[in-house]
């Protein structure tokens, strides 16, 4: 059995986040010394599902490019900045980018990520390759056990995503869709057909998020359902929490004329719904619906139960109501599975130092972090964020930053190790 200092599970963009913060602040090479194994089911690191999603980015591209920033930046990570994928993200800065484009991008950090993989054999990179489960031992090593091989570690690091699954939607599960396939190009052809095989072209988007606006925002401006004809108030979002704004400064949503209170700022970064608002194009959408400008769309305040007869009218649901973190089976060390606490979502609860807790007392796991969609960590005050926030911090730049600094602090200290 191999031995690492910890072993991440999963390759997507959360997976190289720890790498991507270790080489922010020079300390990559110090990282992958003390021997990383990263496992993946693909073979495509660093890049995830990001570039399958048919919408734009809720970040502006600058958010994207601080990772190669910076004076301590290593020169691994420096040499992307004329590559031609990174020109494509700095043509952007400012503004909103297609999620394809981001993909590419970090198609290329992950390229160089296991370019310095290479140069330091003592860590790796598995592709193509399924986690059984994790066992953990009385000697405190972990045993990550694969399709083929087992491997030992120190640490372990779920990064292995979430899904979306049509539940509670009961008889009218049929003509379900979930958000997340919705924002992909097979979702949207699918989507495209069920509405022209209608006889209306009523459609329910449940749910308030960034998802259920981008969903609305899908119908009505991607060119595969350009052809559709939408009458007026035949798209409706229901929504059970009051819809949040984000902005820059105060300034700004006070010339916008935003009611926000002093809870609804982020005192690190003085901006107004910093991690609890919709951006970008979902935020403009919002905005020309509440203003009158946009008729087709309508919004529906409700308590989470919702009439029958409103879901029979019609012809297509969608739900957007978050996702459920996908998990790898963890045994203790009487091989009995232990059962991780979720919230009432489906998505695994973490602690401020990312650990996965248990149902036991929601006790953390020592040693077994989570990263990722599924995995968000809720806002601290050392990671910023509006007071009056509760949900989780999630995003590409977050994973890339401090979320997986968080991470990197643990690999790196001698009790880890």
């Amino acid at each position: 059995m191999e031995h690492f200092n910890a072993v991440i599970i999963g390759d997507g963009p959360a997976a190289i986040g720890p790498l991507v913060a270790a080489a922010r602040v020079g300390k990559l090479r110090d990282l992958l010394r003390t021997k990383i194994a990263i496992v993946g089911n693909g073979n495509d690191l660093g890049v995830g599902k990001v570039g399958t999603y048919q919408i734009r980015s809720n970040s502006p591209a600058d958010d994207y490019l601080e990772s190669l920033e910076g004076e301590e930046v290593d020169p691994i990570l420096r040499e992307l900045r004329d590559a031609e994928a990174t020109q494509i993200i700095e043509d952007h800065r400012g503004n909103i980018i297609p999620l394809p484009l981001v993909g590419a991008y970090l198609r290329e950090i992950g390229t160089k990520i296991r370019e310095v993989l290479e140069e330091h054999p003592e860590s790796t990179y598995v592709p193509n390759t399924n986690v059984r489960m994790v066992q953990l031992t009385h000697d405190g090593i972990q045993e990550i056990m694969t399709d083929c091989h087992t491997l030992c570690a120190k640490n372990t690091v779920l990064a292995v995503g979430a899904t979306q699954t049509i539940s509670g939607i009961g008889v009218f599960a049929e003509k379900t869709l979930p958000s997340d396939f919705v924002l992909k190009m097979a979702g949207i052809r699918e989507l495209q057909r069920r509405l022209r095989e209608a006889s209306g072209k009523h459609v329910a988007i449940i749910g308030g998020s960034h998802s259920a606006f981008s969903c609305a925002w899908v119908l009505l401006n991607c060119v595969a359902c350009s052809a559709i004809q939408f009458p007026e108030r035949s798209i409706e979002i229901f929504h059970r929490h009051p819809i949040k704004l984000f902005y820059p400064t105060t300034n700004e949503a006070a010339e916008d004329g935003y009611c926000f209170r002093e809870e609804d700022v982020c005192p690190i970064t003085g901006r107004v719904h910093r991690f609890g608002g919709l951006r970008g194009d979902a935020k403009a959408l919002y905005k020309d619906i509440a203003g009158g400008r946009e008729r087709r769309v309508i919004l529906r305040s409700c308590d989470g139960s919702l009439q029958s007869k409103v879901l029979e009218h019609a012809a297509v649901i969608i739900l957007a109501i978050g996702y459920s973190a996908n998990t790898i089976p963890i045994l203790d060390v009487h091989g009995e599975q232990i059962t991780l606490s979720r919230d009432e979502g489906g998505q695994v609860n973490v602690d401020a130092q990312a650990r996965i807790r248990t149902t036991s007392n929601n006790c953390p796991l020592e040693h077994v972090y989570g990263i990722g969609l599924g995995y968000g960590i809720r806002p601290t005050p050392e990671l910023g964020g509006e007071p009056g926030y509760t949900g989780r911090i999630d995003g590409v730049n977050l994973y890339h930053g401090v979320i997986g600094k968080v991470i990197l602090d643990h690999l790196l200290s001698p009790d880890s190790q």
